[in-house]
């Protein structure tokens, strides 16, 4: 009986292997995606409700990992209304956690709006673990969730918040490992918040605690021969010990963690063991070395197309130029690695940079770039928690007002830069890093020997039971391939016609979702169309039909010019109203017909200000706001001048129609690498979360100024459609009752192309830039 359990086990695998090999042999030739497709094919042919739910839930995490967009996204919204239809909450707090996921990775880096969906899942998975004490699967779900937000939170740079909910979750994680230490995930979960929360101390340079953390994870993934987290671990530790300065433990845990990257053909290890051994390399003086690994790096993240790798290798680029006193080589990778750092949005990468660039001008003798560069870092560090910059930026502004002559300054940012460094290092965290060491070394070799002692009396008895079966195994698998061509040919002919009726049912599902989304596109500009026919039959006529009356009064003699001369205020704004309103209408009218066409060319950022100035003057002086510009001539742009203008006069309007009187609208313009930011800020009522969402949308509502002047909200989104048009994005920075800050970004124009008839160049730009809504 048991016999014959085996051969039709054995039988089962083999024919299984062979079929699933055959198949997706035929679906990589034709690169396919086999899991979307035949996911797609089973919701086509499903017609059980809470199956389709759960093909819903399938297709969002399987777009999520090949395919993260807004048709991904389509299925996490229908798998949630779905899920409230049934009153599945389980599925509908999955829905929502890759909704947030697919949110991030489509709109990123909105992290807040990201969050906004996790804390959903969060509620629903909270409710449910309370209702089910002793569902450990439940509880393992909400410890994942927990950290889905905490990685969400240490993305976005709020390290003590991403801290919180890795403590809560690593807490839970350790009763799970409790209940049931056999429990699938429970160890490979707890390894890995270890190593995220040792990541996220080191940058609070806590080394103490990051080592701890991150001596735990490589023991977890010893006890479990995973070779990439393996690789990871130990490379991270090395980081540690070197900025510990232990820098001949720090070389042998970059190379050995190169080794361990290499042996696992993990590419996104090698490339950052590569990065950690070429860093480790330079501590030790040798820089030609540093050099050729930091290149072995960005080609390795250049194939991964990682921002973020690319951008911490050209700072490590960077510092050995700066240590070799190449200024201008330097300077470049500085420049290059900032860039990197302000498209994925890391504050960390951001504030090294600007340090870096600081020091650099100030070993150039440029104490005012060194001083606006440091006051930069300063500034992010202290929001964030990175004491190690802000220790480095205290001693930098000390030896800038040194070098000033400036003692009394001086002397302050020095005492400041003393206590800060005797905080993180000191000889008691010292003696725990070693004791740490020596207690790790100690374990795991103690671990080792009972592995070995085991392996032994493992392997003589696998070694008698080898001998038993291994007559059986021979025959049994003569046996299956005969059986399995016998079946591989007989099936060939089925195969070949299921495959076409498959292609066929694939197609017409397509065409059936293309047919769906066309719909909904559709739906969408029919509702813009009658909300712009709503604006223009109510908004504006009515302005249009008061000074009608108004002119019929005047010129029937109805009105004293007492009476006349205190409506003309009103007559005023109303006629500017109708003005702007129309000049949007148009702009927008133009845009849907004929498509947008820039004429770009150098101009002034300060001369279209200061016309701007000039315009808005008479409306600021009525409103008793103060409106300033500090934008220096020239600030040359390379853009389309007059879609430039319109956002500017967009933007100043807003700013002065909802700033309360004695207010100040100011406006500033700062050098970017290759752009100018324009940032024009008031101190006005300032805009809630949930507007922030939408300022940009063609979601058109009328809205109110402080002294009741209407809006549309079609301007802003004319904003945002030639600010993006011309290479930039636009964003905007809000406290309700503290007022709003908009800011957008314009190429900078190449001051050494010819300018006389000749093609003029320009910094190259992304005409498809992100936008960032919240900042």
């Amino acid at each position: 009986m048991h016999r014959l359990t085996i051969y039709r086990y054995l039988l089962m695998l083999f024919l299984v292997e062979m079929l699933f090999w055959g198949v997706s042999n035929r679906l990589q030739a034709q690169n396919t995606h086999p899991v979307l497709d035949s996911l797609r094919e089973l919701l086509h042919n499903s017609t059980d409700q809470r199956t389709r739910l759960q093909l819903f839930n399938a297709l969002a995490r399987a777009h999520n990992t090949h395919d993260p967009s807004s048709k991904a996204i389509n299925y996490a919204r229908k798998a949630v209304a779905l899920a409230q239809e049934l009153k599945d909450w389980e599925a509908e707090a999955t829905a929502y956690t890759v909704w947030g996921d697919l949110h991030a990775k489509v709109s990123r880096p909105d992290w807040a709006g990201a969050l906004a969906y996790y804390r959903k899942a969060l509620k629903i998975r909270q409710k449910l673990v309370k209702d089910n004490p002793g569902n450990l699967q439940l509880q393992m779900d909400l410890a994942a969730l927990m950290s889905d937000i905490a990685y969400n939170y240490w993305q976005w740079g709020k390290l003590p918040e991403a801290l919180r909910y890795y403590e809560n979750c690593m807490e839970l994680g350790h009763q799970i490992y409790q209940a049931d230490s056999a429990f699938p995930e429970a160890e490979v979960f707890i390894a890995l918040r270890h190593h995220n929360m040792g990541a996220i101390y080191w940058a609070q340079t806590d080394y103490r605690k990051a080592l701890h953390h991150y001596l735990k994870a490589l023991e977890y993934f010893e006890r479990i021969q995973n070779k990439g987290r393996i690789s990871m671990a130990m490379v991270n530790i090395g980081l540690v010990y070197l900025d510990c300065q232990e820098d001949s433990l720090a070389l042998h845990y970059c190379r050995q963690g190169l080794l361990k990257a290499k042996e696992a053909q993990h590419t996104r290890y090698m490339a950052y063991a590569q990065n950690c051994l070429g860093r480790a390399l330079e501590r030790k003086g040798q820089t030609d070395s540093a050099l050729y690994y930091f290149d072995q790096s960005i080609n390795t993240y250049g194939q991964l197309q990682d921002l973020g790798g690319l951008g911490m290798n050209y700072h490590s680029i960077g510092n050995v130029y700066q240590k070799q006193k190449a200024y201008t080589e330097s300077l470049t990778a500085y420049q290059k690695a900032l860039l990197f750092a302000e498209q994925i949005q890391s504050r960390y990468w951001i504030a090294m940079n600007h340090q870096q660039i600081a020091l650099l001008h100030f070993e150039t003798n440029d104490w005012f770039l060194a001083n606006y560069n440091i006051q930069k870092a300063l500034q992010i560090a202290q929001t964030e928690g990175y004491r190690e910059i802000v220790r480095e930026s205290y001693r930098l502004l000390a030896d800038i007002y040194q070098a000033v002559g400036n003692t009394a300054e001086a002397l302050a940012f020095y005492k400041r830069y003393v206590a800060v460094k005797d905080s993180i290092f000191s000889e008691e965290k010292y003696k725990q890093l070693n004791q740490l060491k020596l207690q790790y070394e100690s374990e795991r070799q103690e671990q080792e020997n009972a592995l070995l002692r085991s392996e032994k009396s493992l392997k003589i008895t696998q070694l008698k039971q080898a001998k038993r079966s291994l007559w059986l195994l021979t025959a049994g698998v003569v046996g299956l391939l005969g059986v399995a061509v016998l079946l591989l040919y007989s099936r060939q002919f089925l195969q070949k016609t299921r495959r076409k009726l498959q292609l066929q049912n694939e197609e017409i599902a397509q065409q059936a979702e293309e047919l769906q989304m066309q719909a909904q596109a559709l739906a969408e500009v029919n509702e813009v169309k009658d909300r712009l026919f709503s604006i223009i039959a109510h908004d504006l006529r009515s302005p249009l039909a008061q000074l009608e009356g108004v002119l019929g009064l005047v010129q029937n003699q109805r009105l004293s010019a007492e009476e006349l001369q205190f409506l003309l205020p009103r007559i005023n704004q109303n006629v500017r109203y109708t003005t702007d309103l129309t000049n949007n209408l148009l702009h927008w009218a133009k845009s849907q017909l004929q498509g947008i066409v820039t004429d770009p060319e150098v101009f002034d950022l300060h001369e279209i200000v200061q016309a701007n100035i000039r315009l808005f003057e008479q409306v600021a002086q009525q409103k008793g706001l103060r409106l300033e510009a500090h934008i220096t001539a020239p600030s040359l742009a390379y853009a389309d001048r007059d879609m430039i203008a319109l956002v500017l006069r967009n933007l100043i309007s807003n700013a002065l129609k909802f700033s309360r009187q004695g207010g100040v609208v100011s406006l500033q313009a700062t050098p970017l690498v290759e752009a100018w930011q324009i940032t024009i800020q008031d101190s006005g009522v300032g805009i809630s979360l949930e507007q922030q969402t939408h300022l940009f949308s063609l979601k058109v509502g009328s809205t109110l100024g402080t002294a009741q002047e209407k809006g549309t909200g079609l301007g802003l989104h004319l904003c945002q459609t030639f600010v993006k048009q011309n290479g930039g994005y636009i964003g905007c920075k809000s406290t309700p009752g503290e007022g709003s800050e908009f800011y957008f970004t314009v190429p900078r124009a190449n001051l050494t192309a010819p300018q006389n008839g000749q093609s003029q160049h320009h910094p190259t730009t992304n005409p498809s830039a992100e936008i960032h809504p919240l900042g």
